[in-house]
């Protein structure tokens, strides 16, 4: 009687034990888990805002003429363009010569009297 009696009080108290550690064990799990997704979200974060990073082209200056659509002065390689930027679309309307790009970086003008200066010159 006394053996069976300590059986089963040394397999309670192994159960009682091991189901302590499986508990700890899934917190433990549960917050290496919660790190790893949290360390995960701040590098999507970090790459979905900037993108693909390109130094070759560069929007310079914007006017917007409506929410979605704005006219902008675009840098492509060594290259200054005009271009007109929709939600879907975006067309070049001309490149500019060199005086026009010294003009925008040296004096850095209002992009107003830039437009005005472009629109006065394709009126000629």
């Amino acid at each position: 009687m006394n053996l069976e009696y300590e059986t089963i009080n040394a397999s309670s108290t192994l159960l009682k034990s091991s189901g302590g550690l499986s508990i700890f064990l899934w917190f433990l799990s549960m917050i290496a888990l919660i790190i790893i997704m949290y360390i995960l979200y701040r590098i999507i974060i970090k790459y979905s805002k900037n993108g693909v990073i390109n130094s070759e082209i560069k929007i310079l200056k914007k006017y917007y003429i409506e929410k979605n659509i704005y006219i902008g002065v675009l840098k492509l390689n060594e290259d200054y363009y005009y271009t007109l930027i929709g939600n879907n679309s975006t067309e070049i309307i001309r490149k500019l010569t060199q005086s026009e790009i010294e003009n925008i970086q040296i004096n850095n003008i209002n992009f107003k009297d830039t437009l005005r200066g472009f629109m006065k010159k394709n009126e000629k």
